[in-house]
């Protein structure tokens, strides 16, 4: 018996370092998409901002709001990823 939950909590300890190296190797991967996602916003609000032809006012907002929900996804993403690397006692309440 003994022997069996040695098993069991080597198992379980193993599953736990397995998903925290997914995480680590999954955070700087959001980390930089998050980064280009946010420099690919501000270009498009700059666009807009800028845009003087009226034909083109409907594409920069189109890019504008494309980019806008690409970040807004990404730092859910990474907000989620760091709640679960944390735990529950380390959540951070949404903006």
């Amino acid at each position: 018996m003994r022997g069996n939950l040695l098993h069991f909590v080597n198992s379980v300890g193993q599953r736990f370092l397995l998903e925290d190296q997914d995480f680590k190797s999954r955070v700087p991967d959001l980390a930089e998409a998050l980064a280009d996602a946010h420099q690919e916003w501000q270009a498009a609000q700059n666009y807009f901002e800028n845009v003087s032809d009226p034909e083109l006012v409907d594409h920069a907002i189109y890019l504008l709001e494309a980019a806008e929900k690409k970040y807004t996804y990404l730092l859910r993403q990474v907000r989620l990823t760091n709640g679960k690397n944390q735990g529950p006692s380390a959540g951070s309440t949404p903006t």
